[in-house]
């Protein structure tokens, strides 16, 4: 998913000196800036509906009553409450409010009785009818005020200030998210006032005040820092997050979406001040001012899409999770400097990319082989040691979960090597526990809790999965016992679930290409081979089996060789085709497909672990998890 390149809307010539603010209003989004020297507001709207997007503006804001300019000395608020935009902007330290007259064009000044010292601009949101606005207050504390409507012949009013006990770096910002009942919160999210730059969140309770829930509702955003305040936007598909990055002027985008925030992602923009962010229609807008010369520049991004880092976390979670559509990595771990050595001799590489960065592309599914070298549990491809610890892979995993607790991943470890299984294992269960917390249905009691049976997904979220490939007593994971090498389609039964029903394993997994056929010829019994297991995986959407039978269907394949000879394909060779359509364009074609069933979770149940899964075009794995999505 990626930010469109920067526009100006109004042309390069129009600046700002502060941060500018946004909204929806009448169907269009409206923007407002104040102007480098004479701090002059402006303001202007789009509505989006032609490419490239039509400006009304920039247009100067003037008093309704005098005809005179407004000015601001500091990052101005913009806000529709009832249909009507409002503004509050800092003159002389003081806040001022006005509203837009949509006939005149012009703004009336509302009255606030005791108008409330800044040392910031504000931000403004509309909560169960009335207007709330936060700002930095005296001596740097988040203060907040809210103003009614009117009503008849009551004219609006404002409250008296309320002081959080926290102090702020530069502008909160406010958001409101509805829960399952439609039920609305209003949350707080600040930058503390410390060389941290952290950000924190709070959950407005009208009987308490601002109140921190434990755990505050939803969830402060994990590790995320600013290096400036914080702006947001609740729209159709979650609601969103901007600021400038810690120690630099990168402008980050935080999403929250599935009862989480997930880590930020990158504009590829830098910005002066703090940039504002707005949800419309199916896009998410950030305006900023520039770096070097503060043009009011542009950028964003479709809401709809499906973002690879956390494509889990909108899906219905009850479901098994054999039911799912879930993109995977062979031999994940080859990807190293070491692998990439051993390339020309044996076809030692099957990845580009390290673990962290395969789940941060939408990968689910790691698939480990180990061997005990030299007292440490290190990964291996055949006998070549790739220079990485399980450990390392283990921690690459936690991070991610760390920032991304709506996910699952299911990891497969092989035993590799002349190591004993009570010894391998034994290491195993080492590495494994001072993570313990990552891991579903953790035990390290032999006896239990064993295998209960295939989870769902919600029971998973933020957890790994571990998938053993060895019939040795563990006291957690899903037992594989054998594993049938080279097969089209093996079937391997589980162990009775908490049902008492019995769970099976399928795959295929027929991985090794004939060196004496020509490249084209081996593509195609490859291909042959994961269409015919695809058709399988299909039909089970009409079976008992779905949900308790958990599928596997490799695409990977390779027959180098290490010798004199030196003769054979790599796994890149028949991944990108090597001159041929590779086997990853011809997977891609396949979930790209018309004739496969309509997508939705269980339409194609099952675990596709890949060689090289960015080719082509780095469209590959996503093509396949958006399989879940109707």
């Amino acid at each position: 998913m990626s930010w469109s390149e920067n526009i100006a809307p109004f042309g390069r010539q129009v600046q700002t000196n502060h941060s500018p603010a946004a909204t929806v209003h009448n169907g269009s989004v409206w923007i407002i800036w104040s102007a480098p020297g004479s701090n002059t507001l402006f303001y202007g709207s789009s509505s989006f509906d032609s490419l490239p997007a039509q400006w009304s503006g920039p247009t100067q804001m003037t008093d309704m009553v005098d005809g005179t300019t407004l000015v601001c000395d500091q990052a101005p608020a913009i806000c529709d409450i009832g249909g009507q935009l409002q503004a509050v902007f800092r003159v002389q330290s003081h806040l001022v409010h006005y509203t837009y007259d949509d006939v005149s064009g012009k703004w009336a000044k509302q009255s606030w009785p005791a108008s409330p010292v800044a040392l910031s601009g504000a931000y403004l949101v509309e909560y169960q009818g009335q207007m709330f606005c936060v700002f930095r207050g005296d001596k740097n504390y988040i203060t907040w005020a809210f103003w009614t409507p009117p009503e008849g012949s009551t004219p609006g009013s404002w409250s008296s200030s309320f002081v959080d006990g926290d102090t702020a770096g530069d502008i909160p910002t406010l958001f409101v998210t509805l829960d399952a009942n439609n039920v609305e919160t209003l949350n707080l999210l600040w930058g503390a006032h410390n060389s941290s730059g952290t950000i924190l969140q709070k959950t407005y309770n009208p009987s308490l005040s601002w109140h921190w829930y434990q755990p505050a509702s939803p969830p402060a955003p994990a590790k995320e820092k600013t290096g400036g305040g914080v702006t947001s936007s609740t729209g159709n598909y979650g609601s969103y997050m901007a600021f400038r990055e810690h120690g630099e002027q990168a402008i980050l985008v935080s999403v929250y979406q599935g009862g989480v925030w997930h880590a930020s992602e990158h504009t590829n923009q830098a910005a002066t001040g703090n940039p504002a962010v707005v949800a419309f229609k199916d896009n998410v807008y950030c305006i900023f001012a520039g770096t070097g010369i503060p043009s009011l520049l542009l950028v964003s991004r479709s809401t709809t899409a499906i973002h690879p880092s956390y494509w889990m976390s909108t899906l219905d979670g009850t479901k098994s999770i054999a039911q799912y559509t879930i993109p995977g990595t062979h031999d994940s771990a080859a990807g190293t400097f070491l692998a990439k050595i051993g390339n020309p001799f044996g076809g030692s590489q099957t990845q580009t990319l390290d673990i962290f960065h395969q789940l941060l592309n939408g990968v689910r599914f790691i698939d480990t082989r180990l061997d005990l070298l030299f007292g440490t549990l290190q990964c291996v491809h055949g006998i070549l040691p790739l220079g990485i610890a399980f450990s390392t892979v283990l921690t690459q995993i936690y991070n991610f979960l760390q920032l991304h607790s709506t996910e699952t991943v299911v990891i497969s470890v092989k035993r590799e090597g002349s190591v004993s299984d009570s010894d391998f294992w034994a290491e195993v269960a080492r590495v494994i526990e001072p993570g313990a917390s990552y891991w579903w249905n953790y035990s390290t009691q032999s006896s239990g809790p064993g295998y209960t049976g295939l989870p769902t997904l919600q029971e998973t979220r933020g957890s790994i999965i571990l998938l053993r490939r060895s019939d040795y007593p563990f006291p957690f994971g899903i037992p594989v016992s054998s594993w049938p090498d080279n097969n089209p389609h093996a079937l391997v039964s589980l162990p009775k679930n908490s049902a008492g029903i019995v769970e099976q394993v399928e795959f295929q997994d027929q991985y090794v290409a004939d060196r004496n056929n020509a490249l084209s010829y081996d593509l195609h019994v490859k291909k042959i081979t994961i269409n015919n297991f695809l058709q399988y995986q299909i039909s089970i959407n009409h079976t008992s089996l779905l949900g308790h039978d958990l599928m596997f269907n490799f695409s990977s394949a390779a027959s180098r060789d290490v010798g004199s000879d030196n003769i054979g394909y790599k796994p890149e060779q028949l991944a990108s085709g090597d001159g041929n359509e590779g086997i990853n364009d011809y997977l891609l074609d396949l979930f790209q497909s018309s004739s496969r069933p309509p997508p939705g979770i269980g339409s194609i149940p099952g675990i596709i672990p890949m060689d090289f899964p960015e080719y082509p075009r780095n469209e590959l794995i996503a093509a396949i998890y958006m399989q879940n999505f109707s």
